[in-house]
């Protein structure tokens, strides 16, 4: 009895956790005069993400400009708000379905609230008197009415302004509520898990309010930093589905993280480094691993500061990229499309704003038989055995035909930057004693698409491209079939055969 060696036959395709950053050098826009906070929506419904900024020092207005969908934005279209608008917030707040604006104006000490037209412009602002020198803003629904509403901080007077909306646009007068000294940006979530928005926001040190869902507030709760803090972020940072804070603390050149125990408290801060006088904070998944990453605009140094997570509230020393002068304001988003998170800065001192795309390969690729591919075209590649870490000598292709079992990975380089893959396991069934599959037969091949399959005691067929697709399949109740692909692409593929209970597969060409 004649004995044939068979390979298992897996078809995966595995996404891989990258773990290097990577972004392009800045690409400027102007904006106005002091650009200092900056937003990011659809405001013309064309599916690609526009900014707002607020135009500290620029004749009390704000700049609009419009994205293109591939990373780049229009020529800064103002207009006027109160005088020295310092924070800037996007939502629907008369319930149209386009997204309207509302700005904080430091020194006239209310919130101009912009309708849109959905076509990228904004009708004349109203505007909303709040405390004294307001600050940060935001948006939720404080009070369970489905209506957005309005929470701001007062510098001066040491307290948030909320603004209950009416949901056509209009809010009602600010009910006050205490916090501690010198309040500047200000963020809502559920930090005690109750299903009711509760409020955060940073000054001396980080002040946390728990809402009723009626649209009022606990006391202030204060969480010490140890320093001056100038922006606060929130997100899970250590995996346990409870919301965290992580603040930048201008004056001691760090961020500091507290996590949450998802009853409304936070524990002591843990500070990891960044470059000079962080402005702000930022966060999200910025190499693809499921793990929330961080970043700060650094207000001397010039430059962003981007901190990977390792998924349990620890972050990696900082990679540092330049941007404009003095940058005040950073956000993360997908400005281009290829749905990697890309960031932005408002850059104070050099009045534009800074738009760094996100290069890191997305490393994954697919394994039929003993072949493994490179889902990614048009990049390097560098297989590895896995055990080492070791690269293979001149395998340099897009796919890789392995000769021995073990654990195989890619490394990919695109943009000039590279990432590996996961590491895929090769192993084999075993010695199997059969003269059915060494029977099985399959002709012409190369061949136009059409083909004879000859064998005994074959069941099934399922057919793959090379990047693991399948695309076509059929059951075999005859010692000889006809398979018919001639409607496929010229290229290679793989036919994974079923004899009695055993698999294996045979590769063949279409030209």
């Amino acid at each position: 009895m004649k004995k044939l060696l068979c390979i298992l036959i897996i078809a995966i395709t595995n996404t891989e956790a990258y773990a290097q950053v990577c972004f392009s050098a800045a690409t400027n826009f102007n904006a106005g005069s002091s650009p200092w906070i900056i937003e990011s929506a659809d405001f013309n419904g064309d599916g690609s993400l526009d900014l707002a900024v607020a135009n500290f020092s620029s004749g009390n207005s704000i700049s609009v400009l419009i994205g293109n969908g591939l990373g780049g934005f229009a020529t800064a279209t103002n207009f006027a708000v109160g005088i020295d608008p310092s924070s800037i917030k996007s939502s629907d707040f008369n319930g149209d379905g386009n997204m309207d604006l509302a700005v904080s104006n430091q020194t006239s000490n209310n919130v101009s609230v912009l309708i849109g037209n959905g076509l990228g412009s904004f009708a004349s602002a109203n505007n909303f008197a709040v405390g004294a020198n307001p600050g940060g803003l935001t948006s939720a629904d404080f009070n369970g009415d489905g209506n957005k509403d309005i929470a701001v901080t007062n510098f001066t007077s040491n307290n948030v302004s909320v603004l209950l909306g009416d949901g056509l646009g209009t809010f009602a007068a600010a009910t006050s509520f205490a916090v501690g000294a010198s309040p500047q940006t200000i963020i809502s979530a559920d930090f005690n898990a109750d299903g009711k928005m509760d409020l955060a926001t940073d000054g001396s040190d980080v002040y946390v309010l728990i809402g009723n869902g009626l649209g009022s507030f606990s006391a202030f709760s204060t969480f010490s930093i140890g320093a001056g803090v100038y922006s606060i972020i929130s997100g899970d940072f250590n995996g346990d589905n409870l919301i965290d804070l992580a603040a930048a603390a201008k004056t001691t050149n760090n961020v500091s993280v507290l996590i949450g125990n998802g009853l409304g408290s936070f524990s002591t801060a843990t500070n990891f480094a960044v470059d000079v006088a962080p402005e702000s904070v930022i966060t999200a998944d910025f190499n693809g691993d499921g793990k929330m990453d961080l970043a700060t605009a650094n207000y001397t140094s010039n430059n962003l500061s981007v901190l990977m997570g390792n998924g349990l509230g620890s972050f990696s020393t900082a990679t540092n990229f330049t941007v404009g002068i003095a940058p005040t304001s950073i956000i993360s988003a997908d400005f281009n499309g290829d749905s990697k998170m890309d960031l932005i800065t408002a850059n104070a001192n050099s009045n534009n704003v800074s738009v760094l795309l996100n290069n890191i390969p997305i490393v994954s690729a697919t394994v039929i038989g003993a072949t493994i591919t490179a889902n990614q075209n048009a990049a390097a590649y560098q297989w590895i055995n896995c055990n080492g870490n070791l690269p293979i000598s001149g395998e340099t292709n897009q796919s890789f035909v392995t000769t021995s079992n073990g654990n195989y990975a890619v490394i990919v380089t695109q943009n000039n930057c590279s990432d590996t893959s996961d590491c895929y396991d090769i192993t084999t069934v075993g010695l199997i004693e059969s003269s059915s599959l060494s029977d099985v037969t399959i002709y012409p091949n190369p061949s136009n698409g059409q083909y004879t399959l000859k064998g005994n005691n074959i069941n099934s067929i399922v057919v793959y491209n090379l990047i693991g697709e399948k695309v076509f399949q059929s059951a075999i109740n005859s010692t000889t079939s006809e398979i018919d692909l001639s409607n496929m692409p010229n290229g290679v593929y793989f036919i994974k055969i079923q004899v009695l209970q055993t698999f294996f597969t045979k590769k063949v060409v279409i030209e």
